[in-house]
């Protein structure tokens, strides 16, 4: 049974728990409603906990830098559900690199020749 089964709707729509059951669990930005995907502490804190819930984030907060770093610190191949200008940017795929290797299949080919970003994806190899 999935979380919000289990709570009464008016919860659903309570800023304080919302913002308490994405630090638990960030994918529960799913459940809740747009507008809270759309509050950038909000999301802020789901990806933190969980970087694969920028894939449930309002389409205007992917272009935010803040927390698509956020993402992928956590999960590197968060990169994927990203506003795509942030393939190009050298900064996220660094960060994103050093979370998960497995992110330069989403670098931009701008940037696949870099030597510090092919080091880094080269960790696969050894990761995995």
């Amino acid at each position: 049974k999935h979380f919000s089964n289990t709570m009464n709707k008016p919860f659903l729509f309570d800023r304080e728990i919302i913002l308490k059951a994405v630090c638990l669990y960030g994918k529960y930005l799913w459940f809740t409603t747009e507008l809270y995907k759309k509050v950038r502490e909000v999301v802020i804190e789901a990806v933190k906990n969980d970087g694969n819930a920028i894939m449930y984030v309002d389409e205007s907060l992917k272009k935010d830098k803040e927390i698509v770093i956020e993402a992928v610190k956590n999960y590197g191949q968060a990169l994927r559900y990203a506003d795509i200008s942030f393939r190009k940017d050298r900064e996220v795929m660094i960060i994103a690199l050093q979370s998960d290797p497995r992110a330069y299949f989403y670098a931009d080919e701008s940037l696949k020749n870099d030597p510090e970003i092919v080091s880094l994806s080269k960790r696969y190899k050894e990761r995995f």
